[in-house]
C-alpha cells in the first residue's frame, strides 16, 4: 500500500512540474510577443497588455492592439511539448482546436464592445512560441511567430485612420477597466 502511496505521489509530483514548466513557458511567450509589438510604431498602434476579456472572469487575452487594421486579439501559446492532458498542439505541430476557439473567442467578445464598423475589422491571431517562418490561419485566426507578427500586422488591410485608432483604445480601455473594477468589486464582502 505503501508503494502505491509513493507511486500516486510521484505522479501528483510529476504533473504539477509539467504545470509549472508550461506556465513559464507561456509567460515567456507572452513576453516574447510584447517585444514584438513594442516595434510597433507607437503613432499607428496602441498595445494593451492582459487586457480582461468581457464577459470571461478568469483571463482575458495576452494583447489588444488597436491600428489602421482594426482591433487584434492577440493569444500566446508556447510549445512546452505535447500534453495529452491539456494540449496546446496537436501531434501534427498545429494549434489545437480549443486554443484556436479560445482566441476566436476572446476576439468575439471584443467585436461586441467595439463599434459596428470596426466589429468587422476585429482579428484573432495566435502567438505561437515554435518558429513557424510563414504564418498560416485555422479557422479565422491568423497563426503566426513573434518573429513575424510585426509582418503580418503590416499586412492586414487598413480600415481606421488615426484618429479613430485613438478612440477604439480610448473606448476599449474605459469599457475593460470598468469591466475589471466591476469585477473586482463583486469579490469583496461589505463589510
Amino acid at each position: 500500500m505503501t508503494a502505491g502511496r509513493g507511486e500516486g505521489a510521484r505522479a501528483t509530483e510529476q504533473r504539477f512540474r509539467r504545470l509549472a514548466e508550461r506556465w513559464v513557458a507561456g509567460r515567456e511567450s507572452t513576453h516574447a510577443t510584447a517585444v514584438a509589438l513594442s516595434a510597433l510604431p507607437p503613432s499607428e498602434w496602441v498595445v494593451l497588455h492582459e487586457p480582461a476579456r468581457p464577459g470571461r472572469s478568469r483571463r482575458g487575452c495576452d494583447h489588444l492592439v488597436v491600428g489602421p487594421a482594426g482591433v487584434v486579439v492577440i493569444d500566446s501559446a508556447s510549445c512546452a511539448g505535447y500534453d495529452r492532458d491539456d494540449p496546446v498542439m496537436t501531434t501534427e505541430g498545429l494549434p489545437h482546436p480549443r486554443v484556436v476557439r479560445d482566441v476566436q473567442a476572446s476576439a468575439d467578445a471584443v467585436s461586441e464592445r467595439v463599434p459596428g464598423r470596426v466589429a468587422a475589422s476585429v482579428w484573432p491571431v495566435l502567438c505561437v512560441g515554435w518558429n513557424l517562418p510563414r504564418g498560416i490561419t485555422v479557422g479565422r485566426t491568423r497563426v503566426t511567430s513573434p518573429a513575424m507578427l510585426p509582418l503580418l500586422l503590416a499586412d492586414l488591410p487598413p480600415v481606421l485612420s488615426a484618429p479613430h485608432v485613438v478612440a477604439v483604445a480610448h473606448g476599449l480601455r474605459q469599457d475593460l477597466a470598468s469591466r475589471s473594477t466591476a469585477r473586482a468589486g463583486r469579490g469583496r464582502s461589505a463589510g
